[in-house]
């Protein structure tokens, strides 16, 4: 559950016990979305629906990356996009994400 959702919660909703509220340990929930990277931190000076919509643009954001690879990586990179339907750039960009995103 990210912070978004948390704050956003109804304790009144049918089916759900209102003491899950008061014993629920909201830490936790916004600890594990900041280890999936969909925590929204509000900046000094900005409310949240700014916080929401910077969130949002710098999700999209995208840096042009120049490497030179192998050939034959890049040639397999290109059948395994063409097996999964994906253009080969976003393959490798999601192989690269990934990895980088992955706890050392």
């Amino acid at each position: 559950m990210n912070k978004k959702q948390a704050i956003n919660r109804k304790p009144a909703q049918k089916g759900i016990d209102p003491a899950y509220y008061e014993n629920h340990c909201f830490a936790e929930d916004m600890a594990e979305a900041e280890k999936q990277g969909d925590l929204i931190v509000t900046r000094k000076g900005e409310n949240a629906l700014q916080s929401i919509k910077r969130y949002i643009a710098e999700k999209k954001k995208t840096a042009s990356v120049s490497m030179r690879l192998p050939v034959y990586v890049v040639n397999m990179a290109k059948a395994q996009a063409k097996k999964a339907g994906i253009p080969y750039t976003s393959y490798i960009g999601a192989i690269v994400e990934r990895a980088v995103a992955k706890p050392r």
